[in-house]
């Protein structure tokens, strides 16, 4: 206790004050009315040093790492914590509980119970009781809330059960920033989500609602849902997963992010882009589908989206992308990913699709991802276009039929027959274009000062060799040989060196991973 100034003197002041103070009253022939009081002083004076016991005890705790942290930083494990709960127990669980971060020690528990943001994460259905008491420790604090109808198994509870849930949602729509709602097939059969909504949100307003997220399980070519309509005037980020009737039928002028996957059900081209042209403030769009056919119907409306970076479709005929494409109006630089599939005989291929934009090329891609073959092309704007060859038939449902076991390369020749200022070749698949193939094409891309190659060994050999080239030396430009993660040979490297300084044609920069670097004669 010397570490702490006046603590040891004061315990002993304290004990032999305690000693004279009894033996006194003892010694005095005290009554016994005085002897009693003693003995309640000392039952007190007994109660607070068991209060300081565990006063030392929180002090004690304090001079530990986790005792060190501030409330703020247990705040935000606490929340931290909270989203992990949510995420992995919810809606799987029929009961409500806590996660155990929140019973540490007191300090911990009081940190919880009086940080509204603790409790601003609801999910329905919630007792009534419970409710009531996050709303009231939650304060003014905007709300998380999921709405789920997974686990009602009990058939003939599903009207009450959903009464009570559309109850309980309704007072809390004007503080919720983020809604997720999760539609179950049993919840469906007793009552559609658009009907729902209507019942019980109605025209009322969504005030606080910044994203929101719609799992639909329920699909049926039977049974249609309605269109639906919400006002969520600060809605920045949407996410649906379920059939076209999942979407509300409305504008979100703000929406700057959308996500959508149909679950392999039916997609209309036109109803799409009926529904993208409500979002004009649109950044950032992803869509997984079914097309409903191999081309983009004649009443498709043209569509402008003046502020998107980056859109996604999967999967689709690349005669589709293509016709997208053309009656899209975007940005410069707003970057576009596809995965197609097998289409018709006599469709567009990959070699006259990216044809029609190498005039503009300023890098080309062939990359191998997950035994897939993904071609990309940047343009001078900065727009990028990634295409990944699916390489499959697609069936009912959203499921595929592989084509066949191999992804086919592109044919260079044919794409090099298309004008071109290319600067940068990336090449990371095997096996690469036979020789005369790669000769025919580098000679027509004589502007090329970057090529980066990650192959197996006889197609890394036929690329050198093609650049070796003469009399007529491929890619005069080259500067920056890129071969990082590459096997490759010192002495067949230093030859090919030598070959491009001999012929006025050095490569300034030759790349490669440590420990690639393999020293003798490929």
């Amino acid at each position: 206790m010397n570490y702490i100034p006046g603590v040891s003197e004061s315990f002993s002041e304290l004990e032999t004050k305690l000693v004279r103070g009894v033996q006194q009253k003892l010694t005095t022939h005290s009554s016994h009315a005085d002897i009693q009081k003693v003995q309640q002083a000392l039952h007190e004076t007994e109660q607070r040093l068991i209060r300081t016991g565990r006063l030392l005890k929180q002090q004690s705790n304090m001079c530990t790492p986790l005792g060190r942290l501030t409330d703020e930083l247990i705040l935000e494990i606490l929340l931290y914590l909270e989203i992990e709960h949510h995420t992995y127990t919810i809606p799987r669980r029929r009961y409500f509980d806590f996660p155990g971060a929140h019973f540490l020690c007191t300090r911990w528990r009081n940190v919880a119970i009086y940080s509204p943001a603790v409790w601003s994460r609801i999910t329905l259905p919630m007792p009534s009781k419970l409710l009531h008491l996050f709303l009231e420790r939650s304060k003014m604090a905007r709300l998380s809330v999921s709405l789920s109808t997974e686990n009602i198994e009990e058939e003939e509870e599903h009207g009450e059960v959903l009464n009570q849930l559309g109850c309980s949602f309704r007072q809390l729509i004007p503080r919720i920033s983020h809604l997720e709602i999760l539609w179950s097939s049993d919840a469906e059969m007793q009552q559609r989500l658009d009907e729902f909504l209507a019942e019980y949100v109605g025209t009322t307003e969504f005030s606080a609602l910044r994203s929101l997220n719609i799992f639909v399980q329920f699909f049926s070519l039977l049974r249609r849902g309605g269109t639906y309509a919400l006002s969520c005037p600060l809605l920045k980020d949407l996410v649906i997963e379920g059939p076209f009737d999942s979407l509300p039928s409305s504008s979100f002028e703000h929406l700057s992010r959308f996500r959508w996957d149909t679950r392999g059900n039916i997609l209309s081209f036109t109803r799409l882009f009926e529904m993208l042209s409500h979002f004009p403030a649109l950044e950032e769009c992803e869509v997984d589908a079914h097309p409903l056919s191999a081309h983009v119907h004649w009443d498709a409306p043209n569509l402008v989206l003046p502020k998107l970076r980056r859109l996604s479709l999967n999967p689709l005929h690349l005669s589709q992308l293509h016709d997208i494409l053309l009656r899209l109006a975007l940005p410069p630089a707003a970057s576009i990913s596809a995965k197609i599939y097998k289409g018709e005989a006599g469709e567009d291929t990959l070699e006259r699709f990216f044809g029609f934009y190498m005039p503009m090329a300023e890098e080309f891609m062939v990359c191998s991802r997950s035994n897939r073959l993904v071609l990309t092309v940047t343009l001078t704007t900065g727009r990028r276009i990634e295409v990944t060859n699916m390489n499959a038939m697609v069936l009912p449902l959203g499921s595929y039929y592989p084509a066949c076991s191999a992804h086919p390369i592109p044919n260079f020749p044919e794409l090099a027959a298309y004008t071109s200022h290319l600067s940068r070749l990336v090449l990371c698949t095997e096996p690469l274009p036979a020789l005369n193939d790669l000769v025919q094409s580098l000679s027509t891309w004589p502007h090329i000062t970057y090529i980066r190659v990650k192959t197996d060994e006889v197609s890394f050999e036929r690329l050198l060799s093609a650049l070796e080239n003469y009399p007529d030396i491929m890619c005069p430009l080259l500067r920056v040989l890129d071969c990082s993660d590459q096997e490759v040979s010192s002495n067949r490297i230093a030859r090919f060196l030598a070959f491009r300084r001999a012929n006025k044609v050095p490569v300034a920069e030759f790349r490669i991973s440590s420990g690639f670097a393999v020293v003798g004669n490929s």
